[in-house]
């Protein structure tokens, strides 16, 4: 009841560490148990829509980072020069190539400008 169920403003991604920044916040301990497993079937809501994938991530990571520091610009910004000077560093045509291209373009149409709509 003091920290409220998962926030709803997140799809998929940045859930659990949300709760898990409120309840620390909120004084709880988290607990890790090695002894518990979960199966979770890697990409299996999304396997063969990556490019939905990706934008749902990155949307859902700079809501996180907006909601707790206040901002994901200069988050935003970071990556995609990160991606951009990793897509020149690779042999053009690559996997590794083709893959920054796509994640570049991806946080690059985001969507997520100023005035930010939480």
């Amino acid at each position: 009841d003091k920290v409220g169920l998962l926030d709803e403003r997140f799809f998929v991604y940045c859930e659990e560490t949300d709760l898990c920044r409120r309840i620390t916040q909120a004084g709880y301990e988290i607990w890790f148990l090695p002894d518990v497993k979960i199966v979770h079937h890697i990409e299996g809501s999304f396997r063969e829509r990556k490019r939905m994938r990706e934008i749902i991530y990155y949307t859902s990571l700079f809501k996180y980072l907006r909601k707790h520091y206040g901002y994901y610009r200069p988050a935003k910004y970071y990556m995609m020069a990160q991606f951009k000077m990793h897509q020149w560093l690779a042999p053009r045509g690559s996997e590794e190539w083709q893959d920054a291209k796509f994640r570049y373009e991806v946080i690059r149409d985001s969507g997520l400008e100023y005035p930010f709509a939480f």
